[in-house]
């Protein structure tokens, strides 16, 4: 009888702890918005930056924001590239502000976007909501400009 206490009292210690450390985890954003999960690819000075979530779940609007440096834009046009494969993953709920135009070539979507205010930097906004679980890989980058390559995993 004793032992069995005894396994019965490690079992809900053993219980006690997972669940302690899924909370922690859920806090930190292991499982999307929070600080663990947000990521930032690029510096403020840099002409891409981009805000994204690295964990995420199936079915959940999120959001990935570019900033885009004016400057890249000499003749008032942002061509901004995202990877197809990507883009095929995920139901584009709505994009801030609407481009002008989109192209598709074989492996990516190019977006382009016409300048209205000469500000300094430019902010581009992609609500889009996951279509499967699991890792992707996606690819954001300017038209003659930098590429930025990042992870997320996309929870059931």
């Amino acid at each position: 009888m004793l032992r069995f206490h005894r396994r019965d009292w490690a079992l809900q210690r053993l219980g006690w702890i997972i669940l302690a450390i899924l909370i922690a985890s859920a806090m930190i954003g292991l499982f999307g918005g929070g600080p663990a999960s947000r990521a930032t690819l690029g510096a403020e000075t840099d002409p891409l930056r981009v805000e994204y979530e690295r964990f995420w779940r199936t079915r959940a609007p999120m959001q990935l924001r570019l900033h885009v440096a004016a400057a890249t834009a000499p003749d008032g046009t942002i061509r901004v590239r995202i990877g197809r494969s990507y883009l095929e993953a995920m139901n584009v709920r709505q994009i801030l502000p609407q481009p002008q135009h989109v192209e598709a070539a074989a492996d990516h979507f190019t977006f382009l976007f016409r300048l209205r205010d000469e500000g300094i930097v430019i902010p581009i906004v992609f609500t889009i909501e996951p279509n499967v679980p699991g890792a992707m890989r996606g690819e954001v980058g300017l038209e003659h400009g930098p590429t930025v390559h990042f992870r997320q995993f996309v929870y059931p």
